[in-house]
Formats: structure tokens, C-alpha cells, sequence
């Protein structure tokens, strides 16, 4: 196994990365905690978003062709008919095949993209490379929580962002088994939670991608129920509205609907100048293993409100500072209270120790930390 110098580790990462959000994110913030000792080379999908940034340091980022998955075409493996299976099971050995002549070039794999993750993992085995498994894709399902076990079971190392992601798929923690929380960059100039005058409107703000598992109408319903005027919504992370599906075109209306003053924009760079004006920031999704929103709103002041059983929910539990609900349903009396001023949840926290955890220099060294040890193994 791997082909470098005594003094230098070779790593391999590999992730679709079709899009680019919070994991994306995540990787390039961990990537640039590269240690000096290491280099890395990134595969993607040829129309990854990824291959048009400016790589951090020794970092090659290439395209690669990743084996298809024919018994995923209808959506599920279950409804999948015996001849996609078969198909499946062919592209799968033809992929770890062409995945071997890859990683017996590196001293350790590292899997950041779940459905690429078995191809490159028996790759890594028929060359006698570790591998290292880094799992917040958060699906559902007998069958895929079947193969997530084997593929941990097969691994050197198992990293998460969160003990949501192990429970989600039946799995403890301890021995080769890692929770790690994400790098977060530090806000430009961090903010304690700001007073509010409860005589004008709450301003709740959503960030990411929109989309069904995100939670954005649970939000919009929310403030539907409210007397009209209570809260101002922000939610920020659509397109342009000529790329509208019809499901942010249908969230942009009703959001409309609220007032002037609630509004959904197109995805920013940087959300700090939105995030900002914000009193309370909320993470509603079905499907999260970390809640990088979450972080960012305690940097710059904004309450968080998360749903119970979640990564996010974890970042406010860990924190002490937050509101975690039981539910969707309880969302909109949670906003009631929180604009009339008086929720315990509004005091100004001690924003530099809770963002300790998960700042880029501590937690890459972490994630890092765990890499090496596997490449040992």
C-alpha cells in the first residue's frame, strides 16, 4: 500500500460532490488543516461545483467516472427489479476494479460521498489500503442501513459529525468509531445575542438548500398562523427565479405573501450580513448530521431553534444555548413566545467558549488525528 516517502502520507478523497452546501463546505475547511506531512488528491463528478474553486495546498481536486447505480433509478433499492440489481452488482465490481488500480496509489481512502463509498471501499481492501469512512449522508431504510453497517464494519476508521448520524444507523461509538464536529470559520467580528424592542416584528431567518427535507414550508406555515405583522422571515438559499422548481416557486410566493418585509433570496457566498439581522435562526430539516447554520448563528448573535433527534439539536444541547422542539407542530407558539421578549432562551450567551469546539484549527486537527491513525493500521 501507497507509494510516498517515509516522511509523507498520500490521501485519497472521494466525493461526487454534484453540488456543492454544507458538507462541501466542510471538506474544503478540512482539507485546508491538511498537516504539512500529508498531500491529497480529490475525486469528483465531472459537473462538481469543486472543480472550479482554487484548491487549498497541496490539494490536486480531478475528475473521476464513479460506477453507476442502475438499481437506484426508481429511487429506492427496494422497488428496483432483479435485472437493475444484477446491473447493479456488476457496475459495482467493474467500479472496485478500476477503484483498486486508484487507491494503491495512496496510503489511506477516505469515502466523504456514501452511494461512492462501496466501489472505492472494496478497492481500498483488494489493495491494502485503509480506509476511512466518513458518514453524514443521512438516508433512511432497512437495506441502505444494512450495507452503511458493513461498509463501517469494513472500515479502518468511521467518522461523524454527530451521534445522530451512528444512532440513524444503528451504530456506537468507541474503538474505530469517531464523532468529530465540523469546521466552522470564525465570524469576522462575533456578536453576543442582541436585546430586542418585542415592539417590532421577530426576525427569523432559514439558511440552505431549499427543498422538501429542509423543513422551509413547516417554517412558512409557522408564520402563516401568526397575526400577520409578528415575525419577518428571511430564508436564504434559492436560485434565480427563472431556475425556480415549482416547489421554491410555491415557497417564494407564500413568503411573499407575508409582508414586504419577509423575503427569500438566491444562495450568497457569505450570509453574515443576513444572519446578522436575524434574532432567531432555525434548522427544520428532516436530514441533518451537523447544522452548520446552527454554529453560524450563535457567531453572530441569533437564537437557535433546531428540531429534537438531530445534529443541530446536538450543537444546542452541547452549547447550552438554544431552543430544541419536539416537533414542527410546536413551532409557531415557540415564535409566539420568543417575539413577545420575554423567553429565558434570548440571554446573551458566552458566544467565545461555546464556538471553541468547532473552530477549524481544533476540530481539522481532531478529524486528522483519526486519518493518520488509520493509515498505521
Amino acid at each position: 500500500m501507497g507509494v510516498t516517502s517515509r516522511h509523507e502520507h498520500s490521501l485519497l478523497v472521494v466525493t461526487e460532490s454534484a453540488s456543492s452546501w454544507g458538507a462541501e463546505a466542510s471538506l474544503i475547511e478540512l482539507l485546508k488543516g491538511l498537516p504539512p506531512s500529508w498531500r491529497a488528491t480529490v475525486l469528483v463528478a465531472a459537473n462538481s461545483p469543486l472543480l472550479a474553486i482554487e484548491p487549498p495546498a497541496r490539494v490536486t481536486i480531478k475528475t473521476y467516472g464513479f460506477a453507476s447505480h442502475p438499481a437506484l433509478r426508481s429511487g429506492s433499492f427496494r422497488s428496483s427489479t432483479t435485472r437493475e440489481r444484477v446491473e447493479e452488482a456488476l457496475s459495482l465490481l467493474k467500479g472496485a476494479l478500476r477503484a483498486r488500480r486508484v487507491t494503491r496509489q495512496h496510503d489511506v481512502v477516505l469515502g466523504f460521498s456514501l452511494w461512492q463509498c462501496p466501489e472505492f471501499l472494496m478497492g481500498a481492501r483488494l489493495s491494502r489500503t485503509p480506509f476511512v469512512l466518513d458518514l453524514h449522508d443521512d438516508f433512511s431504510g432497512g437495506v441502505v442501513n444494512r450495507i452503511v453497517r458493513a461498509m463501517a464494519a469494513a472500515s479502518a476508521a468511521v467518522i461523524a459529525p454527530s451521534q445522530h448520524v451512528f444512532t440513524r444507523y444503528g451504530l456506537t461509538t468507541g474503538g474505530r468509531v469517531h464523532i468529530v464536529p465540523r469546521p466552522v470559520p470564525a465570524a469576522a467580528d462575533p456578536v453576543a445575542a442582541r436585546p430586542r424592542d418585542p415592539s417590532r416584528p421577530l426576525r427569523v431567518g432559514m439558511f440552505g438548500q431549499i427543498a422538501p427535507h429542509k423543513g422551509v414550508v413547516d417554517l412558512i406555515s409557522a408564520a402563516e398562523s401568526l397575526p400577520k405583522g409578528l415575525v419577518e422571515l428571511t430564508v436564504v438559499g434559492g436560485t434565480s427565479p427563472s431556475s425556480r422548481s415549482q416547489y421554491e416557486a410555491e415557497c417564494a410566493e407564500r413568503i411573499a405573501a407575508l409582508g414586504d418585509a419577509s423575503r427569500l433570496l438566491a444562495r450568497v457566498p457569505d450570509i453574515e450580513q443576513y444572519a446578522r439581522s436575524c434574532d432567531v435562526i432555525v434548522n427544520l430539516s428532516h436530514q441533518e448530521a451537523f447544522g452548520r447554520s446552527i454554529v453560524e448563528a450563535l457567531a453572530h448573535g441569533a437564537l437557535p431553534v433546531v428540531l429534537a433527534g438531530s445534529g443541530p439539536a446536538e450543537i444546542v444541547q452541547d452549547t447550552g444555548h438554544g431552543v430544541v422542539l419536539a416537533s414542527s407542530a410546536v413551532l409557531a407558539e415557540t415564535l409566539a413566545r420568543l417575539a413577545e421578549g420575554s423567553e429565558p432562551e434570548m440571554a446573551s450567551p458566552d458566544t467565545d467558549s461555546m464556538l471553541m469546539r468547532y473552530a477549524p484549527d481544533r476540530a481539522t486537527a481532531a478529524y486528522w488525528t483519526v486519518a493518520t491513525h488509520a493509515a498505521k493500521r
